[in-house]
């Protein structure tokens, strides 16, 4: 059933995250399943502002964003506190 296929392919994209960046199983898995969800949005804007160059704008915005937080969760980077001073021009 489809669920079974989300999760198989959830697993097969976190196995290769895990790898690839040194992320812990159970970390990826979450990243990938959480990014997955993005994917109905993307979707969705493909189909309401069709076009290639928009589909190709979409496409690497997602890719972008796909590979930021993977390298952002193995790097361990802390999560800058909204409250805090941000330097000029940031």
């Amino acid at each position: 059933d489809q669920r079974d296929r989300d999760r198989r392919t959830v697993g097969w994209f976190a196995e290769r995250a895990a790898r690839d960046f040194a992320i812990d199983p159970h970390t990826a898995r979450s990243v990938i399943a959480v990014l997955f969800t993005g994917i109905r949005s993307l979707l969705s804007q493909m189909r309401s502002r069709p076009g290639p160059a928009q589909r190709r704008f979409l496409l690497d915005t997602y890719v972008d964003m796909t590979m930021g937080a993977l390298d952002r969760v193995a790097g361990g980077d802390a999560i800058p506190d909204p409250g805090a001073p941000r330097p000029a021009g940031g």
